[in-house]
Order: structure tokens, then C-alpha cells, then sequence
């Protein structure tokens, strides 16, 4: 979870990381984290989908908007799904 919550967190480092690095580690996450998310305990998972959220909504983040709107429906689907464990 704290892997998970760290990455969400880096999107937000403006100034650590550059534009384009922050949309692939974003294309890294819709990549992995539908099947990470689902496994996490329901307080993670809750807590990733409100940071995503947050972010998709926040217009700083303009230039990940797309992305991270895509990153969102995409754990709502996997979330959505019942459990295979």
C-alpha cells in the first residue's frame, strides 16, 4: 500500500520530476494498478481512489488529466470486480 501511495504521490512532484516523466510513471500505473488496487485492504484502496480523484479533478495537473481520468475508470472497473482470491 505504501508503494502504491508513494507512486500516486510522485504525479505530484512537479518539481522533481519532469512532464514527461511523470506521464510515463502515470502510464506505468493504468498498466499496474488495476491488478495491484483490488488486492490492497478496503482503507488503501479507498484512500487510492481518493487521491486519484483528487488529482483528476485538481487543474494543476492539467497536462495528466487524460491519463489519470483514464487511471481512474480503469480501478473503478478492477475495484468494482469481485475478488478472485
Amino acid at each position: 500500500a505504501a508503494v502504491v501511495a508513494g507512486t500516486v504521490q510522485s504525479l505530484t512532484e512537479v518539481d522533481t520530476f519532469q512532464p514527461s516523466e511523470r506521464k510515463k510513471l502515470l502510464g506505468f500505473m493504468i498498466a499496474t494498478f488495476p491488478t495491484i488496487v483490488p488486492s490492497l485492504s478496503p482503507a488503501s484502496k479507498e484512500e487510492v481512489m481518493v487521491r486519484v480523484e483528487a488529482l483528476a479533478r485538481d487543474s494543476r495537473y492539467k497536462d495528466l488529466q487524460p491519463g489519470l481520468n483514464e487511471l481512474l475508470l480503469a480501478l473503478q472497473t478492477a475495484t468494482s470486480q469481485p475478488s478472485a482470491n
